[in-house]
C-alpha cells in the first residue's frame, strides 16, 4: 500500500474513532458488542482505543508492538 492510500485509511480510522467517542458510552458500547460478536483483532483495537481517556493518534503506533499486544490479548 503506498503512502497516500495508507494516509487516507489511517483519516478513515481517526474518523471513525472520533464518532465513537463523540457518542460517549453508546459507542463504546456498540464497539464492545461487535466485539463480543465478532472477536478478531481490529474490533479488540476499537474497543481498546475507546477505553483509554486520551489515546494515542494511530500515526504515532508503533504497528508492530500493537499488532503483538491485540495477539496476545485476543481472549
Amino acid at each position: 500500500m503506498d503512502e497516500l492510500r495508507l494516509a487516507r485509511l489511517v483519516e478513515r480510522l481517526e474518523a471513525h474513532l472520533d464518532g465513537l467517542k463523540v457518542a460517549g458510552d453508546v459507542g463504546s458500547q456498540i464497539a464492545r458488542e461487535r466485539y463480543a460478536e465478532y472477536p478478531e483483532p481490529g474490533e479488540l483495537f476499537v474497543v481498546r482505543m475507546l477505553s483509554v481517556a486520551q489515546p494515542p493518534r494511530i500515526v504515532d503506533l508503533d504497528v508492530e508492538k500493537v499488532r503483538a499486544w491485540l495477539s496476545a490479548n485476543r481472549d
